[in-house]
């Protein structure tokens, strides 16, 4: 049930993104200074220790981040935001890294830190790939992030945990 809840998500996520790929009316986005987005994640968990790994749908992930410029080539950004997930427990947290597009083209890859602060805590490390485009005005971006948990009260005993999620980002140039 997992799998298919999964694979059903992503197959959502390539269809709408082949259809904005075979679009001839693509634009390939040019960054602001400072932009302002809205991000929707959905992907797999996985935690385990002594020799045992569990799979679950990880909570789904709704927030805003704002992106400002630092370097004009290659062009890179810092990143922060804060997030809610949901799913089978609410919390909320914050994640903050820096993000690179060679050659302001259409991919951007970044790196960070991200946590979940309230009711529980957990954080870790994060890397993602994105491909962005600009179609009718805003920014949209399809980006893949693997996250390794590495501290808090919520890891498993002994163990670790981490989550690959598939992220919908829609961002508005500020300046």
């Amino acid at each position: 049930m997992l799998l298919v809840a999964f694979v059903k998500n992503l197959l959502l996520a390539a269809t709408l993104a082949t259809m904005g790929v075979a679009s001839s009316s693509l634009v390939w986005a040019e960054p602001g200074l400072i932009t302002v987005e809205a991000r929707m994640t959905e992907g797999l968990a996985v935690g385990g220790g002594q020799g045992r790994s569990v799979w679950r749908l990880a909570p789904y992930t709704i927030g805003a981040f704002a992106e400002v410029a630092t370097v004009e080539e290659p062009w890179t950004t810092l990143y922060a935001g804060g997030y809610f997930e949901g799913g089978d427990r609410a919390a909320a947290g914050a994640a903050l890294g820096a993000r690179v597009r060679p050659g302001r083209g259409p991919l951007r890859f970044g790196a960070g830190v991200t946590g979940t602060v309230v009711p529980y805590t957990i954080g870790g490390a994060t890397a993602a790939g994105a491909y962005c485009l600009e179609a009718l005005g805003p920014q949209a971006c399809l980006e893949a992030e693997l996250v390794i948990f590495l501290v808090g009260d919520d890891l498993p005993d002994d163990g670790a945990a981490a989550q690959l999620q598939l992220g919908l980002e829609v961002g508005f140039d500020a300046l």
